[in-house]
């Protein structure tokens, strides 16, 4: 199933790519929102808050377990791991690179109101009128959509099917990280049990199980909608990008290790990363205690107290390395 969802998402790839040539070719295509919006209705500070609303990319916590735990079981030999791991963060940004033509330049295009058709910075504004509005997972999706219709119907794709491409590219997305997320769970719980010496959890049956269910009550804790996990939507960011810190910090004591000095390129982003993560972490925890999102401050709490711990252990490993 995810080798047939790869050329699905090749081929939209490819699509959106061609879509948006022919309507730079064809059509007045512009970015016209703003290059810089300095202080947006109920926005978070730039700093630090960029570095955590972008869940994937370059750095990718997530891509990070992914590639330790099951990309690297799929390779036929281990000099695959460069172009398979730096190729894979190349095409993760030029799909970044692709998303943001599509919500900027096409939804401008054309953005369907309540009550009337806009265009250019209009259409923009209307969308992102401010941080509140804009908000949320669906309407980020929406605006994906949207901007992805008007881009295709350059193409003389109908905008309703469209729509059911990019349900298909979104769902092809969603069904691929589902299957890697209860994976590595599977792989986590198993690693606990082999730890505690708690033999029955080690079996993969009972641990995928243990996987399945709890994720089953996380999302049905609101109720039959579904929606329950979307309670932590918030988190997202800076626990992805806490695990890319760990993942960094590995690999900087394990080049130290080798004694090579090639632990300079991992080392200086482990600091960077691992300061402005925990910085926006901190500043996020504030906000949900301010705002008595106290599951949400639970939580956030527990992750920073983990991260911070590992990370201290990272420095001490660091320390004996040396000696």
């Amino acid at each position: 199933r995810d080798y047939l969802n790869a050329w699905q998402l090749y081929g939209i790839l490819i699509l959106i790519c061609v879509g948006i040539v022919t309507a730079a070719l064809t059509t007045p295509f512009t970015m016209t929102a703003p290059f810089y919006q300095a202080a947006p209705e109920g926005t978070p500070h730039l700093w630090p808050f960029l570095f955590i609303i972008i869940s994937c990319g370059a750095i990718s916590g997530f891509h990070a377990m992914v590639s330790s735990g099951t990309t690297s079981k799929q390779l036929s030999c281990e000099t695959h791991s460069q172009s398979v791991g730096y190729g894979s963060m190349i095409l993760e940004a030029c799909l970044a690179t692709l998303i943001i033509i599509t919500v900027t330049a096409g939804l401008s295009m054309g953005y369907q109101a309540e009550n009337e058709f806009l265009t250019g910075l209009t259409a923009w504004k209307t969308h992102y009128t401010s941080w509140h509005e804009s908000s949320g997972l669906s309407n980020k999706l929406n605006a994906v959509v949207i901007g992805t219709s008007n881009i295709l119907a350059t193409l003389g794709i109908p905008t309703k099917l469209s729509i059911v491409i990019m349900g298909v590219f979104i769902a092809s997305f969603a069904a691929t990280t589902l299957d890697s997320a209860t994976r590595i769970q599977r792989y986590t719980i198993t690693e606990l049990a082999k730890k505690t010496k708690i033999e029955p959890y080690m079996n993969k049956i009972t641990a995928t199980t243990i996987a399945i269910l709890s994720a089953a009550i996380l999302a049905f804790s609101s109720g039959t909608n579904g929606k329950g996990a979307l309670l932590l939507w918030p988190l997202m960011g800076a626990v992805n990008q806490l695990l890319a810190t760990i993942a960094l910090m590995i690999a900087t004591l394990y080049l130290q290790k080798k004694g090579s000095h090639k632990w300079i390129f991992t080392g200086i982003p482990f600091i960077i990363m691992s300061t402005i993560t925990l910085w926006a972490s901190l500043e996020n925890e504030y906000h949900f205690i301010l705002e008595k999102q106290y599951l949400l401050a639970t939580i956030g709490g527990i992750i920073i107290y983990l991260g911070i711990t590992i990370i201290k252990e990272g420095c001490y490993k660091w320390k004996e390395n040396r000696q």
